[in-house]
């Protein structure tokens, strides 16, 4: 449900009440029958927000901020070396705000930029294996905050180039906040470069270009991670049909 206010003929508010569920059912990939079941997620969230945007098209900006109220909330992960499942912590809420910007300063030029923070809590959970309460803590998987600057060119003639800044705060793998489950706050650069035509397009890019050394992903139960890719370089040909 979104209330919307015209403020002028570039700027619009709004307001919006949203809910939403996930089904519950059964985890495959544990022995133990009573923590197989889990229950389903029910969500009520509200957002607020403005959006300008100039007749020319040169600038659009958007900014919202919203808090979503979650029970039964469901973390699906390897909680032991033997038992990946769903559990369900019965409330946890999540409050931020975003920001976004694309800006055309000159013909064929392009210049994007966002940014957003969220603070994801588990208002109540408790451990079903060791029984820890990790009530107040914060949710795992859920980043401090996302952000990226893109800008680029693309000319008549067909070349174009783009380089791209993107940053993602602090994340922890597990309920504890243990350290050794917890990646920190990590910035990635790539660029891209090429010529295009109508029926195909040539572009080389290269990512991760100061070789930054991160995980993207840390399974707690077992003890294990997946780091981010190296720095990588590449060549692409598309051709349309």
């Amino acid at each position: 449900l979104e209330l919307s206010y015209h403020v002028s003929k570039e700027t619009t508010a709004y307001a919006s009440l949203s809910t939403g569920a996930k089904p519950g059912g059964y985890s495959a990939y544990t022995g133990n029958a009573d923590l197989a079941p889990f229950d389903p997620e029910h969500l009520l969230a509200v957002e607020a927000g403005v959006k300008n945007a100039r007749a020319d098209g040169s600038l659009s900006l958007s900014a919202n901020a919203f808090a979503w109220f979650i029970r039964d909330y469901q973390i699906e992960r390897s909680f032991t070396q033997a038992d990946y499942i769903v559990v369900n912590a019965p409330r946890a809420r999540s409050v931020g705000g975003e920001f976004s910007a694309e800006w055309i300063p000159a013909a064929g030029w392009h210049v994007d930029v966002g940014f957003g923070i969220a603070i994801v809590t588990l208002e109540k959970f408790v451990d079903p294996f060791t029984n820890t309460d990790y009530s107040g803590n914060r949710a795992p998987y859920a980043p401090e905050f996302t952000a990226h600057l893109e800008a680029g060119y693309h000319d008549k003639s067909g070349w174009f180039f783009s380089a791209i800044a993107s940053a993602t705060g602090k994340t922890r793998f597990d309920e504890s906040e243990a350290a050794l489950l917890t990646q920190d706050a990590y910035a990635l650069l790539g660029a891209r470069a090429g010529y295009e035509t109508n029926r195909w397009r040539l572009t080389v890019y290269g990512d991760n270009l100061t070789d930054e050394e991160y995980y993207a992903l840390i399974v707690p139960g077992i003890n294990h991670g997946a780091p981010g890719l190296p720095r990588t370089y590449g060549a692409e040909l598309a051709i349309k049909f």
